[in-house]
C-alpha cells in the first residue's frame, strides 16, 4: 500500500472515530441550545459550571446561575481563586445568581411545577438580562433537584417549561444530574426523557476524559456491559416475578408455612400462621419454635431439629401445637431443609396444617364405629337370651315322662320369649322411623288411665321379676288426652321398664299424673342408680346405656329413652330427666297437650279380642320358601279346622290356587320365581282371584312396605312373627262373610 494512501485511510479512520465519538464540551455548544451534564463528582461539575460562566461573561453575555445555595457559594470561591470580580459584573448587573431550593418553594405547587411562578421567578430574570445583552447563558439545577428527591415527572415537567420558553426567548442553558442518581430499574424511562429534553447530552467525566482513540472501545465496552445488563435485569425481574407468586402463595395459603433456623428461631410467619396460631409476625420472629410446641413435645421437637440438622425431610407426621389463647391444635407437618449454594442446611421451612376438625371426625367414627360393635354385641346378646329358655323349653317338651304342667310351663316360656323377641326387633324399627320421619300416628281420644293401666300390664313382668314396689297416683277426675293409645303405652311401659332395670331388687317405683293447665303431665320416679351429669346430655342417645349390658341381666339395646323422646316429641311433648347424682334415684318427665276435651264417645277395646271359632272351614293355601315357616302355620291353621295347602314357591302358589281357588292365602313376599306382590297381582288379575282374601306374611314391616302390599292387591299385611290370634282373627272374618 503506498505511504500516501496508508495516510489517507489513517487520516479517515480518525475523523470517523472523532464523528462517532466526538469530544463532549459545554465549548461546542450553540448560542440557542439546551445540554445536559451528567457528572460523578460535584468537583467536576462545579469547575464545569464556573468556567462556563466565566467564558460567557467575557465573551459580552449576561449569566444567570440558579443554584443550591452550597453550589452557588463554590462557585463564587472558584471564580475568585481565578480572578474574577465578581462586584463590577454584578454591578453592570451581568451575573444574577438565584438560590434554586427557594426558586422551587415558590414554582410548586401540590408537587407539580406551575408556570406562571416559573416564567416570574426565571423567565423575568432571563428576560432582563436579554434586554441589556446579547447573547444569555444559564446554569439551572431545578430539575435535578427534584430528580435527586425522586420526583422525576415534575423534574420532566420543569425540563419541559424550559423548552417552552426556549421558543420564545433565545438563551443557552446548561442543566446537570448527578449520575449516581440514575442508576436503578426505575430511572431508566424518565432518563431517556431527560436525555430527549435537551439537544445536547455530554455524559460523565470517566467519559469525557479518556483519549478520543480510546472512546469507541470504551463504548463497546458499555454495549457489551449493557447486553450484560439486560439479560440480568430480564432473569432478575423472572425471578422476582417467581418470587412474588411464591410469597403471594405462601401468604394466602390457609396452612401455616413458618421458616426458622436450624436451632429453632422463627425467622418468617405466613397469614396462616396468624389464623391458626394467634400470633402476629413481630410477636415471634427470632423467638424459638417452643412459643407454639406444649411442653410435653419439646422432646419430639429437639428430634425433629436433629433431622433437619442431617438434611432429612419429614413429610406429614401429626402432632400437637398450642395456640395463643392456650387452647391446642392438631395439625400435620412437613419439614424441608434449606440449603445455601454450597448445599449447608442453613434453615428449615415448616407447613403445619390444621387437622382438628379431622381428628374430630375421626374420633366420632371411631366412637361411632365403637358404638355400633358395641351395639351388634349387646344385640347378639340380647337375641341369644330369648333364644336360650326357647330351646331348653323345646327340649323339654320332647323328654319323656313330662308332666301336663311342664308342657304347658314349656309353651308359655316359647311363647313369652318370642313375644320379647319380636318387641326388640319392633323397637329397632320404631327408632329408625322416628329418625327418618316416617312414623305415623293414629290419635284418637282416650282416657289417660287406660294407657297407663296398658302400660303397667307391658312393665308387670319385669317389676314382679325384681320385686319392685309400684305405686300409682292418678288424677280423681277423668283426664282425656288425644293420642295414639298403642304409642303413648309404649312411652310409659318403656320408662316404668327403665325404672325397674336400673333399680335394685326390692326397690320402690312411683307414676305420677296430673294436669297442669293446657297439659298432661305424667312422672315415673325411683330410688335406683341415680343419673351421673357426664350421663345426662346421652341419655335419650339411641343405642346409649347408663350400664353395660353385663352388669345387669335385663339388657336391653339402649334404645327405650330414645323411643320415648321421638314419640312424646310426635305427640307435641316433651320429656326431661332429673336426678340428684349417682345412688339417688332418678326421675322421668312427660308433658304432653291435652287439648280440648272431646265428647265423650263409644271406643273400641285397644286389646285383641280373644280368638273366636271360624264360621266354618276354609280353603287356605301357604306360601313360604322357609319350610319351617310354612309347615308350622299350616299345622297350626289346620288344628283351626281349616284346610290348608303349602307351596314353597311363587309359580307353586299361582298354579295350587287356579286349581283350589281358596278363599285365603298367606303369602311371604320373599319367595323364588315370583315374589309376593307379582303373585298379588296375577291373582287379582283372574276372575277367581278378585274375592281372595290375600294376607302378606313378611319380615319386612315398614311403614312403606305396608303401603306397597296394599297397593300390589293384598287385603292385609302381618309382619313375622305373627301373632297367631291376630291371624284366626283376620280368617274368622273371611269366614264370616264367605
Amino acid at each position: 500500500m503506498p505511504a500516501d494512501a496508508g495516510a489517507a485511510r489513517a487520516e479517515s479512520v480518525a475523523d470517523l472515530s472523532a464523528e462517532l465519538a466526538p469530544t463532549a464540551n459545554w465549548r461546542d455548544a450553540e448560542e440557542a441550545q439546551h445540554f445536559v451534564q451528567f457528572y460523578e463528582h460535584d468537583t467536576v461539575l462545579l469547575e464545569s459550571v464556573s468556567a462556563f460562566i466565566r467564558n460567557g461573561v467575557e465573551s459580552g453575555a449576561a449569566a444567570v446561575v440558579i443554584a443550591t445555595h452550597a453550589h452557588l457559594e463554590e462557585i463564587k470561591r472558584q471564580a475568585r481563586a481565578q480572578g474574577f470580580d465578581f462586584t463590577t459584573v454584578r454591578e453592570r448587573q451581568q451575573l444574577v445568581m438565584l438560590d434554586a431550593t427557594d426558586a422551587l418553594s415558590k414554582i410548586m405547587d401540590r408537587g407539580l411545577p406551575q408556570r406562571r411562578p416559573f416564567m416570574e421567578i426565571v423567565g423575568s430574570a432571563i428576560a432582563d438580562a436579554r434586554r441589556r445583552y446579547p447573547r444569555v447563558v444559564v446554569f439551572a439545577e431545578l430539575a435535578a433537584l427534584l430528580w435527586r428527591d425522586g420526583q422525576h415527572s415534575a423534574a420532566l415537567q420543569i425540563e419541559d417549561l424550559w423548552n417552552k420558553f426556549a421558543q420564545r426567548q433565545t438563551f443557552t442553558l446548561f442543566c446537570a444530574y448527578p449520575l449516581q442518581d440514575c442508576g436503578s430499574e426505575a430511572h431508566q424511562i424518565p432518563f431517556e426523557g431527560i436525555c430527549a429534553s435537551h439537544m445536547r447530552v455530554i455524559p460523565a467525566e470517566s467519559y469525557v476524559t479518556l483519549p478520543s482513540r480510546e472512546r469507541l472501545k470504551h463504548i463497546s465496552q458499555l454495549q457489551q456491559k449493557a447486553h450484560a445488563l439486560e439479560r440480568e435485569l430480564h432473569r432478575r425481574r423472572s425471578a422476582e416475578r417467581s418470587l412474588a407468586l411464591l410469597a403471594a402463595v405462601v401468604e394466602s395459603s390457609d396452612d401455616a408455612i413458618i421458616s426458622k433456623t436450624p436451632d429453632g428461631r422463627i425467622l418468617s410467619w405466613n397469614a396462616g400462621a396468624i389464623r391458626l396460631f394467634g400470633y402476629r409476625p413481630e410477636e415471634v420472629i427470632g423467638k424459638p419454635i417452643n412459643v407454639i410446641i406444649p411442653p410435653e413435645c419439646h422432646q419430639e421437637e429437639q428430634h425433629v431439629l436433629e433431622r433437619l440438622r442431617r438434611g432429612e425431610r419429614i413429610e406429614h407426621y401429626e402432632t400437637v401445637r398450642v395456640a395463643k389463647d392456650g387452647h391446642h391444635v392438631h395439625v400435620s407437618v412437613t419439614l424441608s431443609p434449606v440449603r445455601d449454594a454450597n448445599g449447608s442446611v442453613i434453615g428449615a421451612s415448616k407447613i403445619a396444617r390444621d387437622i382438628t376438625e379431622r381428628r374430630r371426625a375421626d374420633e366420632a367414627l371411631r366412637e361411632a364405629d365403637r358404638r355400633k360393635d358395641e351395639f351388634l354385641a349387646v344385640l347378639a346378646h340380647e337375641l341369644r337370651n330369648p333364644l336360650a329358655p326357647v330351646r331348653y323349653a323345646l327340649a323339654m317338651s320332647k323328654k319323656v315322662g313330662r308332666t301336663g304342667e311342664q308342657q304347658r310351663r314349656a309353651e308359655e316360656i316359647i311363647d313369652r320369649q318370642v313375644e320379647h323377641m319380636s318387641r326388640l326387633l319392633d323397637d329397632l324399627l320404631d327408632v329408625s322411623r322416628i329418625t327418618r320421619g316416617k312414623l305415623e300416628l293414629r290419635k284418637s281420644w282416650i282416657e289417660l288411665a287406660s294407657i297407663i293401666t296398658a302400660a303397667v300390664e307391658t312393665a308387670r313382668p319385669v317389676l314382679d321379676a325384681k320385686h319392685h314396689v309400684l305405686s300409682l297416683d292418678l288424677p280423681r277426675e277423668s283426664v282425656r288426652l288425644e293420642a295414639d293409645p298403642v304409642r303413648m303405652a309404649q312411652v310409659f311401659a318403656n320408662l316404668l321398664i327403665n325404672a325397674a332395670k336400673y333399680t335394685d331388687p326390692g326397690g320402690r317405683i312411683q307414676l305420677r299424673a296430673w294436669r297442669d293447665g293446657q297439659q298432661v303431665v305424667v312422672a315415673v320416679s325411683d330410688n335406683g342408680i341415680g343419673i351421673s351429669p357426664d350421663m345426662m346430655s346421652r341419655l335419650f342417645t339411641p343405642f346409649f346405656q347408663a350400664s353395660p349390658a353385663l352388669e345387669r341381666s335385663e339388657g336391653g339395646l339402649g334404645i327405650g329413652l330414645a323411643l320415648v323422646r321421638g314419640l312424646v316429641t310426635l305427640h307435641g311433648g316433651t320429656v326431661e330427666a332429673s336426678s340428684e347424682g349417682v345412688h339417688r334415684g332418678s326421675e322421668f318427665i312427660v308433658r304432653l297437650p291435652s287439648g280440648a276435651a272431646a265428647p265423650e264417645r263409644a271406643g273400641v277395646d285397644s286389646k285383641a279380642a280373644p280368638a273366636a271359632a271360624p264360621s266354618s272351614s276354609l280353603r287356605v293355601i301357604v306360601a313360604d320358601d322357609n319350610r319351617d315357616s310354612a309347615e308350622t302355620c299350616a299345622a297350626l291353621l289346620q288344628l283351626c279346622g281349616h284346610q290348608v295347602q303349602i307351596a314353597h314357591t311363587g309359580r307353586e302358589a299361582l298354579e295350587l290356587a287356579e286349581s283350589l281357588h281358596p278363599h285365603a292365602m298367606l303369602l311371604d313376599i320373599g319367595m323364588p320365581e315370583l315374589d309376593g306382590y307379582t303373585l298379588a297381582g296375577k291373582i287379582r288379575g283372574t276372575p277367581w282371584g278378585r274375592g281372595v282374601t290375600l294376607i302378606a306374611i313378611t319380615g319386612w314391616g315398614q311403614e312403606d312396605d305396608k303401603r306397597r302390599a296394599l297397593a300390589a292387591g293384598f287385603n292385609h299385611h302381618l309382619t313375622k312373627p305373627i301373632d297367631p290370634n291376630t291371624l284366626e282373627a283376620l280368617l274368622h272374618g273371611v269366614g264370616a262373610s264367605a
